[in-house]
């Protein structure tokens, strides 16, 4: 199911496209400047995120612990959001950036990484998430109640009959590309179709939201609210890459849909 592992992150490169232009020597110059980040006037705030960047880098899929201090990726994970501090002052680091840079480390060299992750950013929804445009935000996540509703009105009505509040959990999902609150092996599922189609409005990006509906309410059905509720807090030990990639399968968008997303062009 998806792509082969020993090509992922190929794949992964080539949809990504490189067209901010970054190579190699361009992040060691990052990396470079990092070096020389002190807590002075003009690089306090710099500091202070790579600073919160060493304490999230140990909570980046804590269960591999290889993002954790001492861990074989904890230094390329630190390099590469420290380095886009440095690239993009603008943005810094936000949490849940770690997330992402850590899914593409696993499959990615640290340059690599960095290269891809920066053009994620810059041209897909990331961008308006990680500069915390509260209005963008807001935006997609109105969006997204649409397209379920117009997708599967029976799993919407039933959700909004029960009062679960599903924002928090779509806000995370956006957030970290679901790579914080699927297990490893679902999230790397929907990467392998999301990143096939990245520029925002991203048709892909929704569907895989709509997905995860899918596989929950084919696991749970009519259950209460509270059910759902806890559920949406830990979908990594509720749904299986199986049944995520089942449901992938079942949804689809007619042009309908498809206008209601293209509607976050406006």
């Amino acid at each position: 199911m998806g792509i082969p592992p020993p090509i992922r992150g190929h794949f992964w490169r080539l949809c990504v496209k490189n067209n901010l232009a970054i190579n190699s020597e361009l992040y060691g110059i990052l990396c470079h400047n990092v070096s020389k980040i002190s807590a002075s006037h003009l690089q306090l705030e710099e500091a202070k995120a790579i600073q919160e960047i060493l304490l999230d880098a140990t909570r980046t899929f804590p269960s591999l612990a290889i993002f954790s201090t001492g861990g074989p990726l904890h230094g390329p994970l630190v390099n590469v959001l420290s380095a886009y501090v440095c690239y993009r002052p603008d943005i810094s680091y936000v949490q849940g950036m770690a997330f992402v840079a850590g899914m593409l480390l696993l499959h990615l060299d640290e340059c690599d990484a960095f290269i891809v992750f920066a053009n994620l950013v810059n041209f897909s929804h990331l961008f308006d998430f990680f500069s915390l445009r509260a209005d963008a935000i807001e935006r997609y996540v109105m969006t997204f109640h649409k397209v379920l509703r117009a997708v599967r009105p029976d799993i919407h009505a039933l959700l909004v009959s029960e009062l679960v509040d599903i924002r928090p959990a779509v806000f995370e999902w956006l957030l970290t590309l679901f790579s914080r609150s699927l297990s490893l092996d679902a999230a790397t599922a929907l990467w392998d179709v999301l990143l096939v189609d990245v520029t925002p409005p991203s048709v892909s990006l929704f569907r895989c939201c709509v997905a995860i509906f899918v596989a929950l309410f084919t696991r749970l059905g009519d259950a209460p609210g509270d059910v759902y509720g806890t559920a949406l807090s830990n979908l990594g030990e509720v749904l299986t890459v199986e049944s995520v990639h089942s449901a992938l399968n079942e949804v689809e968008f007619g042009p309908e849909v498809c206008d209601i997303v293209q509607s976050l062009k406006k």
